[in-house]
């Protein structure tokens, strides 16, 4: 924090308002004060309380902040901010020693517009792009208390609020609000975005530009604390959906993306928030082996069939298991009783696996899970009815330890086999 000498005259040439509080330096000597401010030149008032309640709220200027402090756990500290034209707006309040805040913005008419508490004590908090309308909003500092916890009394140390408009979002950046599809920009494929999950219940949109039976992978990247959901979508159809845990990125490999009159959309939620490190998106087309499995196949209705050509007993599949996936493949269909074996073997030595033979509805015929991480996971013998469809289905088992970047897009390998009294016909392959 640097100081700033004035003038005592200039600035009562300028005026006073109870936003404009100084703080006067019994050392500096008769008609000097000085006025505290941040590294980047902005300057800080001193809270004005009672400050309570919002018809009691301090102005405080934009570019602008101030320095308060939190008397008890129970006590709140509002302040107004009033705003002629729109924009977009960025507020910060430090962490303190001993305190968990939280940093609220509310609009005109008491409703919370953003809340941001994605941390703990001495944690900072910030909203980092929120848009605002011409009019009049309120900054609200509070502390988090749970239920059953002995509240803190006493004055906390001193937080400082700093509030700056930002510029406009260039075309890689995204632009708030954007949590409908009217309202997204467009990733283009082999290109990058970046975003903010700046605040609680905050959602991104973003539009891929994708033309015929193109594949593509789609990478976010890791964000420290913050558990990503992503979904893909087209119209009211949801492709497929991928959840990581905190600290993870996400990756979808091969996703083949047929023609529609619906624009592709992807979304981005978290259940945390973070003010201060954007997530990056990429969109790269990738060409499809003839052995590679391709998304979506999350459900027996989408499965990639197990064959690779039809009519062989025997084959040979490769797949990805990203944080949240789950691959199935359709197994061919035989008049006749059949035997399946199958061999699942991780490509990390972190992946862990889990295997199941599964009906059209989801329900287990055999499972392997005997292995852990890196283990090769096996089914022998399984028996398949005459008629029926079935399923492989291969799952990624969740681990909040598994956020290394070289393991969020795990690669496999699927070896099959099937011995039944007849020949499978090629009609009845899947």
């Amino acid at each position: 924090m640097r100081w700033l000498v004035v003038a005592a005259g200039l600035l009562a040439a300028c005026g006073s308002r109870s936003a404009e509080k100084i703080e006067r330096d019994d050392d500096a000597g008769a008609g000097v004060v000085i006025v505290r401010r941040t590294t980047d030149g902005v300057r800080l008032d001193q809270e004005v309380e009672p400050n309570d309640e919002a018809a009691a709220a301090m102005l405080v200027a934009v570019p602008g902040g101030v320095t308060g402090t939190l008397n008890g756990a129970t006590d709140v500290d509002r302040y107004r901010v009033v705003t002629q034209t729109a924009g977009w707006l960025y507020a910060v309040v430090n962490g303190v020693p001993g305190v968990d805040l939280t940093l609220e913005l509310v609009d005109a008419d008491g409703e919370s517009v953003a809340h941001a508490d994605s941390g703990s004590t001495n944690v900072s908090e910030g909203i980092p792009n929120y848009p605002v309308a011409p009019g009049e909003y309120f900054v609200v500092i509070r502390e988090f208390t749970r239920k059953k916890h002995k509240s803190r009394a006493g004055e906390s140390e001193p937080y400082t609020l700093t509030m700056k408009w930002l510029a406009e979002p260039t075309d890689a950046r995204e632009t708030e609000p954007n949590a409908s599809a009217d309202k997204a920009k467009a990733v283009i494929v082999g290109g990058e975005v970046q975003g903010f999950l700046g605040w609680r219940a905050d959602k991104d949109t973003w539009l891929i530009p994708v033309e015929g039976e193109q594949a593509v992978d789609i990478d976010v990247d890791p964000v420290q604390g913050v558990d990503f959901k992503v979904t893909v979508s087209r119209g009211r159809q949801v492709l497929l959906v991928r959840s990581g845990a905190r600290g993870q990125g996400i990756a979808v490999r091969g996703l083949l993306v047929g023609q529609g009159e619906e624009p592709l959309l992807l979304s981005i939620t978290s259940r945390r928030s973070s003010f201060d490190e954007a997530y990056s998106i990429r969109v790269v087309p990738r060409e499809l082996s003839f052995d590679a499995e391709a998304e979506p196949n999350d459900s027996t209705g989408s499965a990639t069939a197990l064959a690779v050509e039809p009519g062989s007993p025997a084959g040979a599949r490769k797949g990805y298991l990203t944080p949240g996936d789950t691959d199935f493949f359709a197994i061919p269909v035989a008049p006749a009783r059949q035997t399946l074996s199958v061999s699942v073997e991780p490509g990390s030595p972190t992946l862990d696996v889990a295997v199941a033979i599964v009906t059209e509805a989801g329900d287990p015929i055999a499972e392997a899970d005997a292995g852990g991480k890196g283990a090769t996971e096996k089914l022998d013998g399984a028996g398949i009815a005459a008629n029926v469809r079935t399923f492989l289905r291969i799952v990624r088992k969740p681990s909040s330890k598994d956020v290394d970047a070289d393991d969020v897009a795990a690669t496999y390998a699927v070896r099959w086999s099937v011995v039944g009294d007849d020949v499978i016909p090629r009609n009845l392959l899947e």
